[in-house]
Order: structure tokens, then sequence, then C-alpha cells
């Protein structure tokens, strides 16, 4: 036989009418079947039919196991009760069928309230793991937002200050009392440390730490390293890798929250975040500091734009090239490679950003 129409419909059940209703979608398939070589009988299809009084208990057993699973209940065993009293319906054997469903009429009130005991038990972990945060981030703000500049100032202590603003820039008062200091004392190498112990009787710690991070980022002063790293090793883990060492504590946490998220809305919401700053931000960010590994090449504002709009060119590219490929657009091939591709374009930075360090120490103690 040949040029036979397989034709696929599509009905939506209404629950409310508890109906079936024709949804205007349908699809065939042309089917030609090579004859076979002898004459044989053709077996004619018989139309199954189900009793309507089972049928109706099928479909009402139907609208019991989406009451228990809205709930939040693992209705595995009420599916397979139902599918094994489908095939007893469609064989004639009515007592069966009705001794599944009621089976599954019984389990309903059973698996809904484990369900609804599940929820429960998931909002209040939400809730107590949001709590635990907005606690740890206010006390985080409350004893950090001075600490933080201590903790810089802790880790520069031994860098040696230069200055290197114009005399007439205006300055505040402890700025104007580090510069009084540094061009008193030309001859003698004076270290964050050495500011902090001078100026500590006059003002707050913090507030000293605070001012020279603002002078070096306006480069009013000038902070050597006493001791770069002098290997790559050595700098690979050291802070100028910072960078490096935060995007790869991302991906991570960001691929741990893609296979565990449905253990928590929370984690669910995390993973939102993270997979947004993996689609739109790390992938360009990987990439802009790979092309520029110098800090004075681009601006905080700059890198943030170039690094938005390179993801937004990168992301796509990656799922063009996987579409040819046999794994194909899925989550794990996405995934896999964006990580893999923003990990070489850092990894990329970091020895360029190694290498320029090199230089620069070698101009500095020339």
């Amino acid at each position: 036989m040949t040029n036979l129409r397989l034709v696929f419909e599509m009905w939506i059940f209404n629950e409310t009418k508890q109906v079936f209703t024709y949804y205007n979608r349908w699809n065939q398939l042309w089917l030609n079947v090579t004859k076979p070589p002898a004459e044989t009988e053709l077996i004619q299809p018989q139309l199954i039919t189900i009793d309507p009084d089972t049928d109706n208990k099928i479909t009402q057993a139907y609208l019991a196991i989406r009451r228990a699973e809205d709930a939040g209940g693992n209705v595995t065993q009420m599916i397979q009760l139902l599918n094994q009293a489908i095939y007893y319906a469609q064989n004639g054997n009515n007592i069966e069928a009705d001794n599944l469903i009621n089976q599954i009429f019984t389990l309903e009130p059973q698996i809904t309230e484990i369900g609804q005991q599940i929820q429960r038990i998931r909002l209040y972990t939400n809730i107590g793991i949001i709590t635990a945060i907005s606690i740890i981030i206010i006390i985080s703000y409350i004893y950090l937002r001075h600490r933080i500049w201590l903790h810089w100032a802790k880790f520069h202590k031994s860098w040696k200050i230069i200055w290197i603003a114009d005399t007439n820039t205006k300055l505040n008062p402890i700025a104007k009392s580090i510069k009084d200091l540094l061009k008193n004392n030309k001859q003698k190498a004076i270290t964050i440390k050495n500011i902090l112990l001078s100026l500590s009787k006059g003002y707050k710690t913090h507030e000293i730490a605070k001012t020279l991070y603002t002078m070096t980022r306006t480069n009013m002063i000038k902070l050597i390293d006493p001791t770069p790293p002098t290997t790559f090793i050595k700098y690979f883990s050291s802070r100028y890798n910072a960078g490096f060492i935060t995007a790869t504590i991302l991906l991570i946490l960001a691929i741990i929250s893609v296979y565990t998220s449905q253990i928590s809305i929370f984690i669910t919401f995390i993973r939102y975040m993270l997979g947004s700053l993996i689609m739109f931000f790390l992938p360009g960010y990987a990439l802009v500091e790979a092309l520029y590994p110098k800090e004075e090449d681009l601006s905080p504002l700059e890198r943030l734009a170039f690094s938005i709009g390179l993801s937004l060119a990168l992301v796509p590219l990656v799922g063009l090239i996987l579409n040819y490929t046999p794994w194909g657009i899925k989550l794990d091939p996405i995934l896999i490679s964006l990580t893999i591709l923003t990990l070489t374009f850092l990894a990329f930075s970091t020895y360029r950003k190694y290498v320029y360090l090199k230089l620069k120490t070698m101009a500095t103690y020339a």
C-alpha cells in the first residue's frame, strides 16, 4: 500500500467542563509501505471501546492525580495504577479497573497531605535561609563598613607610597597630612603602615585607610609592592589574580546551583542570578581582560559596557557552533562550552597581566 496518511490531532481536556476539546492543531505523516512478496490477509484494526461509567471514573482518577500533584505530592504510584486501570478497561475487565481506580481515590488524601507537608517544610526552610542571609548582610555591613578599609590597609601595609599628584590639587585634611608626610620624608621610603602610625593620633584609622585608597584610585599617590610575585605560579595565587579566582568561584557556584535548584526556591533564585552572569557578563569580561590586561587601558565603566556587549555576541556564537555538533543546543553542552571559553580567556589574561607586571616591576627597580 502507498500514500497512506497517519494524522495526529491535539485535544485539550477542560477540567471545568470535564470534556476534551479539539485544539485546532494537527499534523500528518505520509506512509509508503512496500507490498510483501506473498499475498497476506489484511487484519482490520478493531476500535477499542471503554464502558462509559468506567471512562468517567478514569477521568475522575486523572483529576485526583492532578490535585495530588498540584499539592506537591509524589504521584508516581497513582499514575502506575491509572495506566493499569486503563489497560484493564480497554480489555473489558471493568471490575479490576474499578478496583484500581478506587485505590487511586484512597491514595489521594494521603499523598496530598505528604505533599503539603513537604511544601511547608520547603517554605519554612526558604524563610529561614532568607532570614539568615539578611542577618548576615546586616551584620556584615555594620562590621565591615569601617573594617573593610582596615583590611585593605593591612593587606598593603608594607607597600611603599609615592606622591604623584599636582601640588594645586584640593585635598581634605587627611589627604593634606599624608601629602605633608610624603613631602617631608623624600629620602625615606614611607609605607602605608608608617602613614597609619603617624596619623593615628589625630584621625580614625579606617578614615586614613579610606583616604589612602581614594588617593590611589584618583592617581594622587602610587603604591609600589616591595615583594611582587616573581614567578607565574606565585602570581596565579596572589591578589593580582583576584579576577580569575572570583570568576572561577562564580562559575563553580553557578554550575552547582543549576543542578541543585530543585532543592529550594532560594537556590533557584541564586541560579537565576549566577546564570545571568554566565550568559551576559563573564564571557565578555574574560575576553576584555585578555584584550586589555592593563588596568589603565579602560575605565571600570568601559570594562563593564564591553563585557556585557561582548557576552551578548559570544553566547549566540557558541550556540550557533553547538548547533552543528552532535551535542546540539542543550543545557550541558552550553554550560560546559561557556565555562571552558570563559576560563580559557581568563587564563590567557592572567598570563598577559603577569608579563605586564614583570615588565613594570623591572622598570620600577631598574
